[in-house]
């Protein structure tokens, strides 16, 4: 009887040592899911080890991975990396084999993998700022990329999030606040967060901050234009204005507008910029500045003042006959003061005598003693500048002096330039026989602005003018030819 119950015993163990029979089991883990794109993704399958152990005793238990269930009940092709397995189908079942490694027997389990796509991200245009006062820092809105960033879907399950390194963008921490005022100056990178909170998988990009440099302003000086009949209004020339507006810059455009909100919002610009009828005196005119390049822009004005001319009546030329022939005589260059003035109160007015139009222009170099003046050449060109001791405004006229005999002093190739009509509406003539090489000739208005300069070259010594584009009114014209000049009066009729 014992005989037949050893060998019971023994047959039993021997068939349960034979099949393998694990007393453990392979628990069901869940499924894995990882954010992904184009439905693969990177899956750390050993996640589901603790799933799989369960409650048992881990000491002598191996779990290990593989794509197929025979190669899991035969434990062929194991997957080598499982840290990092990427799948090969969306969703794929990954098959599990737990071992006890101190006796060899197994059990089998399985479970599914799926790889959720990340949303889908657009790379933003470019955010840009012009910059004031050009420090190359400004304040960006980053939000006004939100859509675009999107591709056009509202905001719902979406959520964009702007970052300073990329690593932030990564782990979702320390967001950017809108607006932002960028720390690199003129050009700097930030990463965009795209969170899809439904799934939890976010896609990452970049945003460049773009800081444009804006037209540079400068102040600009009052254009003043002598109103002929008084009664403040004129025509102004705006264009004149624009070389100092510019200062040097290029690629600019300049449009002018009578307020500071057509400028801003670049409506209703004048249009006859070379000819413009004030409204008002004095008139603010605002001008806005564009950069071609950028479209970024700057605002500043100037002020129109028409002023009277201050000159009544254009003065008389002196001559003094001594009867001594010898050329010279000493002349009162203020006896006409009265005749300039008119009506005017005399005590607005200042008057300053000079030998050259670019000394009166300048208001240097004034003859010292007016009232007792000795000629040097006869006759002789006195330019005055009357000034306005209210406004500072002043205008520029001339007369000549002269007195009997002739000075022996070297004649200048000029002198015997004759200018004809004067005055005149159209056509002036200017005739010398030395006229034979290229002549410039330069017209000033009495504030001693140059209106007109052009190269011309004589035929027969003559050279005509067209003044009929000039307001009725005194001018100036000089002639330059062969390192010599002269300056002659004009009236525009």
């Amino acid at each position: 009887m014992q005989k037949l119950l050893l060998i019971v015993t023994l047959v039993l163990f021997g068939i349960l040592t034979s099949t393998n029979v694990l007393a453990q089991v392979a628990n069901q883990p869940p499924n894995l899911q990882v954010c992904g794109t184009n439905d693969t993704a990177i899956f750390d399958l050993t996640l589901t080890e603790p799933y799989i152990i369960g409650g048992q005793d881990p000491t002598f238990l191996v779990v290990t991975f593989y794509e197929s269930q025979a190669d899991a009940n035969n434990a062929l092709n194991v997957i080598a990396f499982p840290e990092s397995y990427i799948n090969s189908i969306n969703p794929q079942i990954i098959y599990a084999r737990l071992e006890d490694s101190s006796n060899g027997n197994f059990d089998t389990t399985s479970f599914e993998i799926y790889a959720i796509p990340a949303p889908t991200i657009f790379e933003p245009t470019p955010l840009e700022y012009c910059d004031p006062d050009n420090d190359g820092f400004g304040e960006f809105a980053l939000t006004d990329a939100d859509l675009e960033v999107t591709g056009g879907i509202p905001q719902g399950n979406l959520v964009v999030t702007y970052h300073y390194l990329e690593s932030d963008a990564v782990s979702g921490v320390l967001p950017l606040a809108s607006p932002y005022l960028n720390d690199v100056p003129f050009q700097q990178t930030v990463f965009v967060r795209l969170l899809d909170q439904s799934t939890g998988c976010f896609s990452i990009t970049t945003l460049s901050l773009i800081v444009h440099l804006s037209p540079e302003t400068i102040s600009v000086s009052d254009l003043t234009v002598v109103d002929e009949d008084g009664d403040g209004f004129t025509t102004f020339d705006l264009t004149s204005k624009i070389p100092e507006i510019l200062n040097g810059q290029t690629d600019i455009d300049v449009t002018f507008y009578e307020s500071q909100a057509d400028a801003e919002s670049n409506v209703f610009m004048i249009a006859n910029t070379s000819a413009y009828l004030n409204t008002s005196n004095p008139q603010t005119i605002f001008y806005r500045m564009e950069d071609l390049i950028n479209s970024c822009y700057a605002i500043n004005s100037f002020n129109l003042v028409a002023v009277d001319a201050l000159i009544d009546e254009e003065p008389d030329d002196i001559f003094i006959d001594e009867g001594d022939n010898d050329g010279f005589a000493v002349f009162d260059l203020t006896v006409n003061e009265a005749q300039m003035l008119g009506d005017q109160n005399p005590a607005i007015a200042f008057f300053t005598y000079h030998t050259t139009f670019e000394d009166s222009d300048n208001g240097v170099n004034s003859i010292a003693t007016p009232t007792a003046y000795l000629n040097n050449t006869n006759p002789q060109t006195i330019y005055v500048r009357l000034t306005n001791n209210n406004t500072g405004f002043y205008v520029l006229t001339s007369f000549e002096i002269e007195t009997d005999g002739v000075l022996g002093v070297e004649e200048n190739i000029l002198s015997n330039l004759i200018l004809y009509p004067n005055p005149a509406s159209g056509i002036v003539m200017l005739q010398s026989s030395n006229l034979t090489e290229i002549t410039e000739l330069t017209i000033y208005n009495l504030l001693g602005q140059v209106l007109v300069s052009e190269y011309k070259t004589p035929e027969n010594g003559t050279i005509s003018v067209d003044v009929s584009g000039l307001s009725t009114g005194v001018y100036f014209i000089k002639i330059a030819s062969e390192d010599v000049s002269v300056i002659k009066k004009i009236v525009k009729q």
